[in-house]
């Protein structure tokens, strides 16, 4: 044993295979260093805090609290532990500057808690406010996609960086893949794996960047970087390859789950086979096509316009053939001059030099109406992807109305620009400008009458024939600039009235033509007691029925007939995955009561499934965004009485209690969850992070494999202080409960694979007892801290340094050997509780 504590320290590899050789369940280094460190901790424990020299040395995987550390080196520490022993976990978690934690270790500010090789069960303690769930439950949730905040980066630093490291292989290896495939990534690039392809390492990392806003005042905004081994991605990518990796669960996240109706469900669920899973939303997403299908066509039947006096008939007489092809003849007619008309109006074009108002929204009309066609709907241009509407409104009558308010415009601005050339210079009309300056001169001419040289100034000038004679010359101009004003109107190249009549004229038709196609369109609408927006459409069905045609009637009874196909196919999926429920929570309802006095809880659990609720018809239980199957599910807890002898009597009927959600203590919420867990693994983390069932693409089955895997456990479940309200003998039985929660399922004598691990911040002794590794995060001792800064030793304990944390733990600073007494024989306690029973 000594000759392999000196060889790990020159040599990793060789003490990694021998020590694995000695343990092929997990390498513990207990037995190996408590002798060499037992004599030196004995005689200092009364003078010395634990932990005020802690060297921590996980960056080059030598030293951590005087245990050697025995890194990964590619897939596993040795071929015959590969062989054997070959499943995923989280080997170290990496901090830098989250929230102001920095490490005072003396190796630069990167934290770094290395859990060693395979942990199964990882207990993280330390003191209240050291920092252990920003370190280790916060960093899971950043690396997996999880939610940032500002203060998350201290105001000291421009950044903070998580990282996790991840050991992959089957099955979330394959989970890995394919959401890789699902977010664009290339896996093969990716992914570095060893080279029998079997497993791989993950290591995940994100940079919180705070960045100044533009404005003084404004709040710094937050920015990530991620990047899965070394190659950036996007924050979706993160989530979606590490998401489903990890399960980041507490007390209030626990009570939380408990009270949502499909986080119950997907805890039934966990237990169904894949199979029935896989059928029950392979038939769902087939229902919801034909059923759609079915509701499309009998849509497009429902949109036909077809005049009131007309009824369908799959065998029509001679007389209604003949009126139908009338009909029918009248309005392609119609349709026929409507096109020639379009032609017309369309016809000419407005010159570049004509700028006059108008003129742009007179383009913008012709253009419009150039694209109309007869068969042309606004509401099937907007929704229904071209399907018939239920309400078709044609486009080109919309158009022709739109046309006829601009020829209407265009006329009245040409009246007006007449008007305004007739009121400068028409002498026939009586008010117009010139008239009034002709009456103007008259009226100038009689009052100079019989004066004319009678009135001289001083010097014997004329002063009344000057003023008269300045009067007539200021007429004079008035006259001309009125002549000048009347030629700009009349102009045949720049005039106002030049430039709209050519406006006019480029369209082709008047506004008189539009009127009488107007008037016709409305009289053909009217004689077949429709509105004149529905006669395209009017036209359209009466062609499909004289043709026999109509291929929505054609294809409907077909339709119905693969709709109620498919829906007996989904009421029989449903059936059997609600057999398969009930039987879980037969089954889940007695292993939790059986688990439960153990827990503390004198009381009965029950899964009771609600079955059947819905029809399978309903729109909850088939269209988008709805769960799988027709159930619901209820957690109780009932409260029985005992007889003389302390045994429960009673039944369902006469026990008290009520839904776990309404009665349940946020600690008995806790054990029982562990207790669902233990008996149904990945309960948690389907508990934690189910939401409503989706397809990946809508209607296709590309995601049902994400759907049905419900059951594959995350590779680690991270316990965030789940035992905080219990302590005794419950807690004694919650570690249990974890350590059963890391046991591998054994078939035929070998390890499947299936046992998950746990990683459990704690402040139970019982916990950390049985922990195969035991991380401590602790507060730097030191005077010298930097502003915005939080210095914390996070090391891997083990031997007397463990014993030192577990008489913390138990006692604080009282009674302190007696303490010390008692975490030894927790350890050994651990030792038997993690042994096969």
């Amino acid at each position: 044993v000594t000759g392999l504590i000196a060889a790990s320290i020159e040599n990793v590899s060789v003490a990694a295979a021998a020590v694995t050789d000695h343990h092929p369940a997990f390498v513990s280094t207990d037995r190996v260093s408590r002798p060499a460190t037992r004599l030196s901790w004995k005689t200092s424990r009364r003078r010395q805090r634990p932990f005020d020299n802690l060297a921590l040395k996980n960056r080059n995987g030598i030293l951590c609290g005087g245990v050697p550390l025995l890194q990964m080196a590619g897939s596993g520490a040795s071929a015959e532990g590969t062989e054997e022993l070959r499943r995923s976990f989280v080997s170290s978690i990496k901090s830098k500057n989250l929230a102001g934690m920095v490490s005072n270790d003396g190796n630069g500010d990167d934290i770094c808690i290395d859990f060693g090789d395979e942990p199964n069960l990882v207990a993280v303690t330390g003191e209240t406010g050291s920092g252990k769930s920003v370190l280790i439950a916060k960093v899971a949730s950043l690396v997996s996609g999880g939610p940032a905040s500002p203060t998350m980066v201290p105001s000291s630093a421009s950044e903070a960086i998580v990282e996790m490291t991840i050991h992959l292989a089957e099955p979330h290896l394959s989970m890995v893949e394919s959401a890789c495939r699902a977010v664009g990534v290339d896996a093969s690039k990716l992914l570095a794996q060893d080279p029998g392809g079997l497993s791989a390492k993950l290591i995940l990392q994100r940079t919180l960047t705070l960045q100044p806003t533009k404005l003084s005042a404004g709040k710094p905004r937050l920015k990530s970087a991620c990047q899965v081994n070394g190659k950036a991605v996007t924050l979706k990518a993160m989530k979606a390859i590490a998401g489903p990796l990890l399960t980041i669960v507490d007390a209030a996240a626990a009570a939380s789950a408990l009270s949502r109706p499909n986080s119950r469900l997907s805890v039934m669920d966990t237990a169904v086979p894949t199979s029935i899973k896989a059928e029950a939303l392979r038939t769902k997403t087939a229902y919801r096509k034909a059923r759609r299908h079915r509701e499309a066509l009998e849509q497009e039947l429902n949109s036909q316009v077809l005049p009131p006096s007309y009824s369908h008939s799959d065998d029509p007489n001679e007389e209604a053939i003949e009126m139908l092809r009338h009909w029918v003849d009248e309005l392609d007619a119609f349709e026929e001059r409507m096109v020639k008309f379009q032609d017309f109006a369309v016809g000419g074009s407005i010159s570049s030099n004509d700028r006059a108002i108008g003129s742009a929204q007179l383009s913008e009309t012709l253009q419009r109406f150039r694209s109309a066609s007869w068969f042309d709907y606004t509401s099937e241009k907007q929704t229904n992807g071209g399907s018939a509407p239920s309400t078709a409104a044609s486009e080109f009558y919309t158009q022709l109305l739109d046309l006829r308010e601009v020829v209407k415009d265009m006329d009245v601005q040409l009246q007006a620009a007449v008007s305004a050339r007739d009121t400068l210079s028409a002498i026939s009309l009586p008010d117009s400008a010139v008239t009034a300056l002709e009456r103007a001169r008259n009226h100038l001419f009689d009052a100079t009458g019989g004066q004319v040289g009678s009135i001289k100034d001083s010097t014997g000038q004329d002063i009344f024939s000057a003023a008269a004679e300045d009067a007539h010359e200021r007429l004079n101009t008035v006259e001309i600039a009125l002549s000048d004003c009347v030629k700009s109107l009349e102009d045949s190249n720049k005039g106002l009235i030049a430039t709209l009549e050519r406006m006019v004229d480029s369209i082709g038709v008047s506004l008189e033509d539009i009127d009488a196609i107007i008037a016709d369109w409305n009289a053909l609408s009217r004689k077949h007691a429709i509105s004149p927006f529905s006669l395209p459409s009017c036209h359209k069905a009466l062609r499909s029925e004289l043709d026999g045609s109509v291929e929505a009637r054609l294809m409907l009874p077909k339709a119905k007939a693969t709709e109620e196909a498919a829906l007996e196919e989904y009421e029989f999926a449903c059936a059997k995955l609600t057999a398969s429920r009930q039987e879980n929570c037969a089954r889940l309802s007695k292993a939790v009561t059986d688990r439960l006095p153990s827990l503390g809880i004198l009381s009965q659990f029950e899964a009771r499934l609600n079955a059947s609720v819905q029809s399978c018809t309903d729109p909850g239980a088939f269209g988008e965004g709805s769960g799988l199957g027709i159930d619901t599910v209820d957690f109780f807890l009932q409260h029985q009485t005992s007889n003389d002898e302390g045994e429960l009597t009673g039944g369902r009927d006469t026990a008290r209690g009520g839904k776990l959600e309404n009665i349940g203590s946020a600690g008995e919420k806790a054990r029982i969850l562990l207790a669902i867990e233990t008996e149904l693994p990945g309960s948690v983390g389907a508990l934690c992070k189910s939401g409503v069932p989706t397809l990946a693409n809508g209607d296709g089955d590309e995601g049902v494999d994400a759907e049905v895997q419900g059951g594959t456990k995350s590779v680690a479940v991270i316990y965030d202080e789940i035992d905080s309200h219990v302590g005794g003998r419950a807690a004694v039985a919650m570690a249990k409960l974890l350590v059963d929660q890391t046991r591998p399922l054994s078939q035929d004598g070998r390890i499947s694979g299936s046992g998950g691990q746990v990683i459990c911040i704690t402040h139970s002794p019982s916990v950390a007892a049985v922990a195969d590794r035991h991380v401590v995060i602790q507060k730097a001792n030191t005077d010298k801290l930097l502003i915005g800064t939080n210095p914390v030793h996070a090391a891997l304990v083990d031997g007397d340094l463990r014993e030192e944390e577990l008489g913390r733990m138990c006692g604080g600073d009282l009674a302190r050997e007696e303490a010390l007494q008692f975490a030894a024989a927790l350890l050994r306690d651990g030792e038997l509780q993690k042994s096969p029973q």
